[in-house]
């Protein structure tokens, strides 16, 4: 319930004027006394400050120890190769070296020319090389037919002839001519025939005839002869065929 002088009050109070204008400010008071000290807490680092200025170089210090040698690199590419320098200046010639080894005799030479008559004659000269093989000469002259030689051992009793009438004799020749050393003629006789015997004749230096003889199938007559000596020598050979038909 509102009291009495709080309706007096209401009933005394009008409406509510505009703010009036600022007073002038007071006098300041004393001051108070100091608070109380607060914690000590660092505060946040500041900024930092301008590099100073280099000092001086101090005195050299002691000689470390060696360091071990350290792993070999690797090798690099190869450069470039550089231009040619410029030729250096010839040097002082070098002392003189020691005697080399006597070299090999060399070859003889040339044959110089007669002395003037009245000098002393010289020293007898080496023999010289033997000289190569001349070229083989010119084939001489065919010589003379030698002797007649001895008459050989009879030979062996030859096989029984063929049976029947011998109607007529052929005589079969054959010739070599050439320059080798050994020579084989072999002379057939015809169809219908069968040998009846044969012979030779050589012409040259040495000829020397080492098988006269019949073939095993009685069909003809061979010769083997060889010459020592050198050039062309003649052989001939003849076989003595009976026909039988």
């Amino acid at each position: 319930m509102l009291s009495l002088a709080g309706f007096l009050l209401l009933a005394c109070t009008g409406n509510v004027g505009s703010q009036g204008p600022h007073g002038v400010p007071g006098v300041g008071g004393m001051p108070g006394p100091s608070g109380p000290m607060g914690l000590a807490q660092p505060g946040f680092p500041g900024p930092i400050g301008p590099v100073g200025p280099v000092g001086r170089i101090g005195p050299n210090g002691e000689r470390g120890e060696q360091g071990k040698q350290g792993q070999k690199g690797i090798s690099g590419a190869r450069g470039t190769q550089g231009d040619t320098g410029d030729t250096g200046e010839v040097g002082e010639a070098g002392t003189a070296g020691l005697p080399g080894v006597p070299g090999p005799e060399g070859a003889v030479g040339a044959r110089g020319p007669i002395g003037e008559p009245g000098g002393p004659i010289g020293p007898r000269g080496e023999p010289g090389e033997v000289g190569t093989d001349g070229p083989i000469g010119i084939t001489g002259a065919t010589g003379k037919q030698g002797p007649r030689g001895l008459r050989g051992n009879e030979g062996d009793r030859g096989d029984s002839g063929l049976d029947g009438n011998i109607k007529g004799y052929d005589r079969i020749s054959d010739f070599d001519g050439s320059d080798e050393r050994s020579k084989t003629l072999t002379v057939d006789c015809p169809d219908g025939s069968f040998v009846f015997g044969g012979g030779y004749r050589g012409q040259g230096n040495t000829v020397n005839v080492f098988g006269s003889y019949p073939l095993n199938n009685s069909k003809g007559w061979r010769i083997e002869a060889v010459d020592t000596g050198h050039g062309r020598w003649d052989l001939w050979a003849y076989a003595i065929c009976a026909r039988t038909e």
